[in-house]
């Protein structure tokens, strides 16, 4: 009778542990049973309740555990391939070797302009030997004067149009030098790239190469001392 009594019903109610009702009298029902969160017919089958549903939910969680285990370490997998990946894109897209491949641009055309002049130069030149040869055949004093003229004319001539052409490849060259000259090392530093090196001058392009207490780190306004710290 005493699972009967209101006192003893309404703290099962309010009782924030979730309660069991087991008095043991399967035919008989008390207020604590409709009160409590679950009504076993005898203490034995409460345990039984009790236990099984820990068993199942140790079960789950040792699943759950292995489950999480294995999306974790894919994820991990799949994070690593794709810093592989990241690091060779990283590579090829360098600012030294983009620096070094306008160099090698800009050191060939130049090559290419000056061996342009000169086959050019050399090519009037061989003109105007000739011609002067072909003036030469010529005694009458009015025409070599005739032909002198037309000479002058035509050297200067040929002076404007090889100055012209002088100036068109030098405005070339300028312009190529300065489509070349964003890709230099001070101006990629401008554009908030800095460049770490090690104090006997070694670049350090990954953190695996730093093996020195101190680094150097140029900005395109100076550098700065760093020590290191490894974690």
């Amino acid at each position: 009778w005493a699972f009967n009594e209101e006192g003893l019903a309404r703290a099962v109610a309010d009782c924030v542990i979730p309660v069991i009702s087991a008095v043991g009298h399967e035919i008989d029902f008390t207020l604590c049973d409709f009160a409590a969160d679950i009504r076993a017919e005898t203490p034995s089958a409460a345990a039984e309740l009790i236990s099984s549903g820990f068993l199942e939910t140790e079960d789950r969680v040792e699943i759950a555990s292995a489950e999480l285990t294995q999306i974790v370490e894919e994820s991990f997998r799949a994070l690593r391939n794709q810093c592989v990946l990241a690091e060779g894109r990283l590579a090829l897209l360098s600012p030294k070797a983009k620096v070094e491949q306008g160099l090698l641009r800009l050191d060939d055309l130049s090559n290419r302009l000056s061996s342009f002049l000169r086959e050019q130069l050399l090519v009037k030149r061989h003109a105007f030997a000739a011609m002067s040869s072909r003036l030469g055949s010529f005694s009458p004093e009015p025409e070599i004067k005739l032909l002198k003229n037309e000479h002058e004319s035509k050297k200067a001539r040929f002076e404007r149009v090889m100055e012209v052409l002088y100036q068109s490849k030098i405005l070339r060259f300028h312009q190529a030098q300065a489509r070349l000259q964003p890709l230099s090392p001070q101006s990629i530093l401008k554009r908030g790239f800095t460049m770490v090196s090690s104090p006997s001058g070694e670049l350090i392009e990954r953190r695996a190469l730093v093996r020195e207490k101190t680094l150097t780190i140029q900005f395109h306004d100076g550098e700065v001392v760093v020590d290191v710290q490894k974690d």
